[in-house]
């Protein structure tokens, strides 16, 4: 068990560093556009039309992880996880936030949890 966390952990921590910045600055240069925030607002409005879309949701925590928004990332994810409570996936994923915006404890946890869901994760 505490192998399989290790491993959680190192792979959470090789996908934060992997993300680079945060830093909305740092988009623009990278070929960050306006076009990016049309598509952010559109992918919002889409979820006010269809709150129940798991997909939808998905999509828009990652586009507010890619803009840094990640305590607002973190919220949508625990919404996702509220519907579907036994889904590794979705804790691994929070787990992935948590230790992005530097919530390492809470990070443990989430990862403690996906684990016990699906040990093979």
């Amino acid at each position: 068990m505490k192998l399989k966390l290790a491993i959680a952990l190192f792979s959470a921590s090789v996908l934060a560093v992997s993300c680079g910045s945060n830093d909305p600055a740092e988009k623009k240069d990278i070929g960050y556009t306006k076009a990016d925030d049309t598509s952010f607002k559109e992918l919002r409005q889409a979820i006010e039309k269809f709150p129940d879309s798991m997909q939808l949701r998905i999509q828009f925590v990652d586009s507010l992880r890619e803009k840094g928004m990640l305590k607002e990332a973190i919220q949508q994810q625990q919404y996702l996880i509220d519907r579907d409570t036994f889904n590794a996936t979705l804790w691994h994923k929070k787990a992935s936030l948590l230790l992005l915006s530097g919530d390492t404890a809470t990070a443990i946890a989430a990862l403690r949890h996906a684990i016990t869901l699906q040990p093979e994760l």
